[in-house]
């Protein structure tokens, strides 16, 4: 236990730090327990996940858990502290505006597509920049590429190639070159973020494992 809270919090002292700053931040409503439970589950899971997205981690992660004591309200201010405390951790004088846009990174963007085709896409899906494959979060781009397979079942990986932008979608796009392990470049699948979940639909020449 001491070395996970060293290695989430820095220490326990620091852990306690971030407990009573929630409990203040919480109007004392929940006992310090209650929070300091939920502090180390969502930063744990913050840390670990691919899906670093409020939904993940509040809607369908602490609100589903044994006597959670949160409603929706409190239990996204214990998101966004965690949120902040990762992004504190690796960029200490970010700014507001820095913090918006890296929390809306994450997946909690609520303008975005909710079915696996964006609408208004157009062309071949995921192989063809304005028709990339939805997301929820930059984060999420690899928990989508970790759920496919080649038809042929041949092992590849992956690369960023950069980000682009397509007349029909509002926001930028990755690109991620697919290429097999012996080397040979099959194609480029276009990922869009800024939506509101993880696709379940796979590109020509792939299937989503089951």
């Amino acid at each position: 236990m001491d070395k996970m809270t060293d290695s989430l919090f820095g220490s326990y002292s620091q852990m306690r730090e971030q407990i009573i700053e929630l409990y203040e931040m919480l109007g004392r409503r929940y006992n310090q327990d209650s929070i300091a439970n939920a502090l180390t589950w969502m930063t744990l899971r913050f840390s670990r996940e691919g899906d670093k997205s409020a939904y993940a981690i509040v809607d369908n992660g602490q609100l589903r858990r044994h006597e959670n004591p949160f409603n929706r309200e409190d239990a996204i201010v214990l998101y966004k502290y965690v949120v902040r405390k990762s992004i504190e951790k690796n960029m200490p004088n970010a700014s507001k505006e820095i913090f918006d846009k890296l929390y809306e990174s994450l997946g909690n963007f609520e303008k975005g597509a909710t079915t696996d085709i964006i609408p208004g896409a157009y062309g071949e899906y995921g192989l063809c920049v304005t028709n990339p494959v939805p997301t929820r979060g930059i984060p999420s781009n690899e928990v989508y590429l970790e759920k496919l397979s080649l038809l042929s079942d041949e092992p590849f990986h992956w690369r960023r190639v950069g980000s682009f932008g397509a007349p029909n979608i509002e926001h930028p796009i990755d690109g991620y070159e697919i290429i097999t392990n012996d080397g040979n470049t099959l194609c480029t699948i276009y990922i869009s973020p800024y939506q509101r979940i993880i696709s379940n639909t796979a590109p020509k020449g792939f299937y989503i494992k089951g």
